[in-house]
């Protein structure tokens, strides 16, 4: 059933989930919670330069989809 035809149907609650700041240790801070929640036995094994260019690809896109 679609909301749009049956006003009884509810949307569904989106939840977003962001760094609390630009920064690279609130990237890492983030990804590791993610991970943590996922797999509380998951250890951190990425390199620094990898860090470094997920944090810059992830910030990069995610201005791009702000700006349109």
């Amino acid at each position: 059933m679609d909301s749009d035809r049956n006003p009884s149907v509810a949307e569904p609650q989106r939840y977003y989930s962001r760094p609390k700041d630009e920064s690279l240790q609130a990237y890492k801070d983030w990804i590791n919670g993610l991970v943590k929640a996922l797999n509380p036995n998951a250890k951190d094994e990425m390199a620094e330069r990898e860090w470094e260019s997920d944090w810059r690809e992830f910030w990069s896109r995610a201005k791009q989809e702000e700006n349109g």
